[in-house]
């Protein structure tokens, strides 16, 4: 499948690609693909697709919980297995295209370094 036939179906990944397309280098391009993009992305596409708001429910109901009982992991629904963008190629296809569209940053610099103040 590719980002563009992703997209009609996640419109998240539309989004996405107007962010990274947007980025301009004022700080480093790894820590904002790491912070702002690719937490966002394992929500949309690939294994954790949908594991968000089921997340949150799940939260919720075992907020007041110390423990919790391994039933209760057992007994929540699967999110996303029948949804075709829940497959690694689609994450793969959907990681490489977002990151691509960044800026690189310089060879042979440390993480953070890159950016002259």
């Amino acid at each position: 499948m590719t980002f563009a036939q992703m997209k009609k179906i996640e419109p998240g990944l539309a989004e996405l690609e107007s962010e990274a397309k947007a980025f301009k280098r004022t700080r480093c391009t790894i820590t904002y693909w790491y912070q702002e993009i690719k937490p966002r992305l394992v929500y949309l596409v690939g294994w954790s697709r949908g594991q968000e708001a089921a997340d949150r429910l799940f939260n919720e109901k075992h907020k007041d919980k110390v423990f919790i009982d391994v039933a209760d992991l057992l007994a929540e629904p699967d999110t996303g297995s029948s949804d075709p963008l829940s497959s690694s190629q689609c994450y793969e296809v959907a990681y490489q295209h977002l990151y691509r569209l960044l800026p690189d940053c310089p060879a042979g610099v440390d993480c953070g370094d890159c950016i002259t103040k």
